[in-house]
């Protein structure tokens, strides 16, 4: 294999298509220049997801080079990333920095999932202050406690 990288063996083929499952800036450097037609992916965003470790940053840029130099000419890196300006345009740089062409205008799917839902930004911020809120009236829906089977008694 080109790059110099570690293989493993296929996680699936069919003799034509194969997958394989592993850290992709290792897999890639184990594969041969200019023998992927498409790089299709879905990276982290660096937006912090749900607080989530895993989408702190954008991927390290080494994995746009390494897919560069897989693609065949005339490949495409099909790429998820988030609407949000900021992101996209990091994300941009990263891409035009390893050396892809960005001058012609991508390819959107942009689709509001309505997540998250019912975020209450005033609740957010006395949480993050630590701050705890005052208990105002009683929910209107809330069951007697004899319908749910339990009491906080005994």
């Amino acid at each position: 294999m080109g790059g110099g990288g570690v293989v493993n063996e296929p996680f699936w083929t069919d003799g034509e298509r194969t997958i394989h499952h592993g850290d992709c800036l290792d897999l890639m450097r184990g594969m041969e220049a200019e023998s992927v037609s498409l790089c299709l992916t879905d990276p982290p965003y660096g937006v912090q997801f749900m607080g989530k470790a895993w989408d702190r940053a954008l991927p390290d840029p080494a994995i746009w080079s390494e897919c560069l130099r897989l693609l065949k000419p005339g490949g495409f890196l099909f790429a998820f990333m988030t609407p949000r300006t900021d992101c996209f345009a990091r994300f941009c740089v990263q891409v035009e920095d390893a050396g892809f062409d960005c001058s012609y205008y991508p390819i959107q799917w942009v689709y509001l999932s309505g997540f998250p839902k019912g975020h209450d930004l005033s609740k957010a911020a006395d949480k993050e202050a630590g701050s705890e809120r005052e208990v105002v009236g009683s929910n209107p829906n809330a069951r007697p406690e004899s319908q749910v089977g339990y009491s906080l008694d005994g």
